[in-house]
């Protein structure tokens, strides 16, 4: 798992550099979404999550991460990760494995810059764990780490995605 959130939580000073918070960094258009989807989550308040919990360990690969657990308005829960691969190239075989892993691959590209030039790879996936329930993914490899969020919701993973982008 892996990501950090970059909006200023509710309720405390916490700044925390999520997924996505690179210099002139945007979110493509949500895929698999209603235009009702969309527009809700267009319309989501970037301060509507509440970081309720932090933790940290060592993935079955051997490599650090951090987690944060966000809470919505609405009780929907978002973990947002980083996993710290020590390199570039060590996170982009991690971030294929995870693509590997995942049940389905929803979407797959590389993020475009505000001038339209593509920048860092972004993966959005269907994952089924041990639970057997499927949840989603967002995945991207940046510099030495991967950065992830994850939701038992898509539209609430990329709302998520989407507040906390810059």
């Amino acid at each position: 798992m892996a990501t950090k959130s970059s909006a200023l939580v509710r309720g405390g000073s916490l700044l925390i550099v999520l997924l996505l918070t690179f210099v002139n960094s945007t979110v493509p258009q949500e895929l698999g979404q209603s235009k009702k989807e969309q527009e809700a989550s267009a319309k989501r308040d970037p301060n509507d999550w509440t970081l309720t919990r932090m933790g940290n360990g060592w993935t079955k690969s051997g490599y650090p991460f951090s987690v944060n657990t966000y809470k919505g308005s609405k009780g929907e829960i978002v973990l947002a990760s980083m996993t710290h691969c020590g390199s570039p190239e060590l996170a982009k075989k991690e971030y294929q494995s995870r693509i590997d892993a995942a049940t389905k691959v929803i979407e797959r590209g590389q993020v475009t810059d505000k001038s339209g030039k593509p920048g860092r790879d972004r993966a959005v996936l269907s994952v089924t764990e041990g639970d057997h329930k499927t949840s989603f993914r967002i995945v991207s490899p940046v510099g030495p780490n991967v950065w992830q969020i994850d939701s038992s919701s898509m539209q609430d993973a990329l709302a998520f995605e989407k507040a906390n982008s810059r």
